[in-house]
């Protein structure tokens, strides 16, 4: 049965129905992207701001940490002068001798005569041990690589000149010569006289002539207030001479 003039057909119903769902999705579609890009710029700002979180709270960790340190009591420097069981008699930075306990996390074969340490301001028990470092009187050393002095710039000290290679150069460039004939070497050599007349150039120019390094420490600077304190000093001047081997102490 046709339907009537001017009415609309099914046919153009269904078309408006399929338009007009057509639009919605449009709309639906485009609400989605738009709350696609809403989400995706929320997690970005979610990514950010737990990074500026996460280096807010290093900060105050370090800052705690700081501040921790700074309410900490100093320690006190002081030096292994002898192992008593499972106690260690120390000398502080002020010359003071006790005997103290050595704190149990310690690594004993460390502790031993001559090691720097820190020590408990209250209980002055040894609490962490110290890297090596110079006395600073030590560190003040005079040193030269190869001094620049031949034994051609020294005049008028010929005779001391030929004892000192005898003495010196000889063992120093053929140490099996002398185990051989079971001859000991000399430990050193003894200059006096008043100054200025040319000890340490005789000593410069023996360093020059064996390619040694030249070590220069005042003597007087080894006479120290407190008992060991000299004795240390000489024990670190060697080992720097042992560092910087071959070489030549002059004091």
């Amino acid at each position: 049965m046709s339907s009537e003039a001017g009415e609309p057909s099914s046919d153009d119903n269904i078309l408006e129905k399929g338009d007009s769902n057509r639009a919605a999705l449009d709309r639906l579609t485009k609400d989605y992207q738009d709350l696609s890009e809403k989400a995706q710029q929320l997690l970005t700002e979610k990514l950010f701001l737990e990074n500026e979180m996460n280096q807010l709270k290093k900060r105050s960790n370090r800052l705690e940490e700081e501040l921790s340190n700074i309410r900490t009591p100093p320690l006190i420097v002081g030096f292994i002068q002898d192992v008593v069981d499972e106690q260690a008699i120390v000398r502080s930075s002020n010359g003071t001798v006790f005997l103290v306990s050595v704190n149990r996390r310690l690594d004993k074969s460390k502790i031993k005569p001559g090691t720097r340490v820190a020590l408990n301001q209250d209980t002055l028990s040894v609490v962490e041990i110290l890297a090596d470092s110079w006395d600073p009187l030590v560190s003040n050393t005079e040193i030269i690589d190869i001094p620049d002095v031949p034994y051609s710039s020294i005049g008028g000290l010929e005779a001391q000149i030929k004892e000192l290679k005898e003495a010196i150069e000889l063992p120093f460039e053929n140490p099996q010569a002398f185990s051989d004939m079971g001859i000991e070497p000399p430990k050193g050599v003894l200059l006096t006289g008043p100054p200025g007349t040319g000890k340490t150039m005789l000593a410069k120019a023996v360093a020059n002539s064996t390619n040694a390094t030249f070590l220069g420490l005042v003597g007087a600077e080894l006479a120290q207030k407190y008992i060991g304190e000299g004795g240390r000093m000489v024990r670190e001047l060697f080992e720097m001479a042992r560092q910087k081997s071959p070489s030549i102490i002059f004091i």
